[in-house]
């Protein structure tokens, strides 16, 4: 993944309202410890993860922490499927490119479970 494309997710294609929690917390001198939880809305097949991962691996530093499914398993409606556990300046701002990769993989690939299933 190349520098500019983990900016881009970052910075012009992150919701603006994680951008300001950024400098709120920054502007007094905070930067907490927290755990972020994506979960799907209905039962399906996980998809995307292995992006996900590949964006965490570029901004999370040692001692941070991301656990998650595999690309292919099922998932259940409110299951968690990704956590991460870091400073929130460390991946914050990453969160709507988190859930954009998950949730359009998993559409599609649960969307394409069913077809199979059903023929």
């Amino acid at each position: 993944m190349t520098p500019e494309l983990v900016e881009y997710y970052g910075g012009r294609a992150s919701d603006v309202y994680l951008e300001r929690a950024a400098i709120t917390l920054a502007g007094e001198s905070l930067d907490p410890v927290v755990q972020m939880e994506f979960f799907p809305d209905q039962d399906g097949m996980i998809c995307g993860i292995n992006e996900a991962a590949e964006v965490l691996r570029c901004v999370l530093k040692p001692g941070d922490e991301a656990v998650g499914l595999s690309d292919g398993d099922q998932m259940s409606r409110k299951e968690v499927v990704l956590r991460v556990k870091a400073n929130y300046s460390h991946f914050g701002r990453f969160e709507t490119a988190l859930l954009g990769m998950l949730a359009s993989g998993s559409g599609w690939a649960s969307a394409a479970r069913e077809v199979v299933e059903a023929a």
